[in-house]
């Protein structure tokens, strides 16, 4: 018999080792979980609460932890559930407990009101419970060739910078400058930002400065992982990292992008697309309702009713009369049918799903894609 149940603190010593014990069933080398997520994955009655567990006849066997992880998208913003560290222990395997387990962090966001949810996973794996691989991120390859064609480049060196060693009083600025992005992830206070920053392998640099004022880049070998700040500010971190190499940098897409985005960009010498998540529609109204700001900008000069119905039976309405739109779940007959799957590549693209006859509406392509993006450092 399996019972389901949040963590409590004294499961903490079991599900540590259970935890990468089941991962190191396919990569020896993992890490320990403490080690790379500290911030989650420790034995706090907090972190302990947002794990759902799985026991069979008693003993521990499967774990799923469950993450808030509400997302700002410019003037839109969207609660979120992060989901990370989903396992089953090798005895318990082909018991049933993973999909008893999905099928109740769903439930349990439904409760919660968590239109969104996120993971990194195996897609055919979480794709029979309704995720799927959905939303673009721009992939930016940022090169010293952009300053070597400059012919007044300032050159910035590491004396001029200092790096993040934890401070709470630098802790608190980053911060502040982090929520001004017109992209980031909500933290409900600085304590939970800098629990966040604290997982190992990234180095900080904090540029500050009476004319720039307070700026951050961190980076990982290869990879800007985080920035915030003035433009001015970040830009001069960035021209001291490209005094040594190259760098790759994921930026949100344009719809939600500002300032700091466009000067990352002049600083390109390639970039791609590539997917921001795997990404589950719990709810289409409450998502939909989310992005309100974008449907009234989108559809200001459409009028009408749309309606999408997913093959479990939910179903959302669009309507447009005048200058009002209304989101509201229906009982009207639908013009498009999906599964829950299509419903992330319908609304976050990076490709419309089968629309069938209403491929060639209008509609469709005046609201969707909506900008989706998660931040390297705010992932689960």
């Amino acid at each position: 018999m399996i019972e389901i149940r949040r963590g409590k603190p004294s499961d903490y010593p079991v599900l540590l080792e259970q935890l990468v014990q089941s991962f190191r069933e396919r990569n020896p080398s993992h890490q320990r979980f403490e080690v790379i997520f500290p911030d989650v994955v420790n034995p706090s009655a907090e972190a302990m609460e947002q794990w759902h567990l799985a026991f069979v006849d008693g003993k521990l066997a499967a774990g799923v932890e469950l993450i808030p992880r509400n997302l700002k998208m410019g003037d839109a913003e969207l609660s979120c559930g992060g989901i990370g560290n989903v396992h089953c222990w090798q005895p318990y395997r082909g018991t049933g407990c993973m999909s008893a387990l999905l099928n109740h962090v769903i439930d349990d966001m439904n409760q919660k009101g968590w239109s969104l949810s996120l993971l990194g996973g195996n897609r055919a794996r979480y794709g029979n419970f309704g995720w799927e691989y959905a939303g673009v991120m721009r992939m930016v390859s940022v090169t010293a060739d952009a300053v070597r064609f400059e012919e007044q480049a300032e050159a910035i060196h590491a004396n001029e910078l200092r790096d993040y060693q934890g401070s709470g009083e630098d802790a608190a600025k980053m911060w502040e400058v982090f929520k001004q992005k017109p992209t980031a992830s909500v933290y409900d206070s600085v304590e939970a930002f800098k629990a966040s920053r604290s997982r190992p392998g990234a180095v900080t640099y904090i540029d500050e400065t009476e004319d720039t004022g307070f700026s951050y880049i961190s980076v990982k070998p290869g990879e800007i992982v985080d920035y915030a700040g003035s433009c001015a500010g970040v830009e001069r971190i960035l021209r001291f990292l490209l005094r040594s190499s190259s760098w790759s940098v994921a930026l949100p897409p344009m719809a939600c992008s500002g300032e700091t985005e466009h000067m990352f960009m002049h600083y390109a010498g390639s970039y791609s697309v590539s997917i921001t998540s795997m990404v589950r529609v719990n709810s289409m109204c409450r998502a939909l309702n989310s992005y309100m700001p974008y449907l009234r900008r989108r559809l200001a000069n459409w009028s009408g009713e749309r309606i999408i119905e997913l093959d479990d039976g939910e179903k959302v309405s669009i309507l447009k009369e005048g200058e009002k739109i209304m989101v509201s779940d229906t009982c009207r007959a639908s013009n498009i049918r999906l599964t829950r799957r299509e419903a992330a590549q319908l609304f976050f693209g990076p490709f419309m799903p089968d629309l069938g006859c209403q491929q060639d509406e209008d509609f469709w392509r005046l609201v969707f894609p909506l900008p989706l993006y998660w931040g390297r450092s705010d992932r689960v």
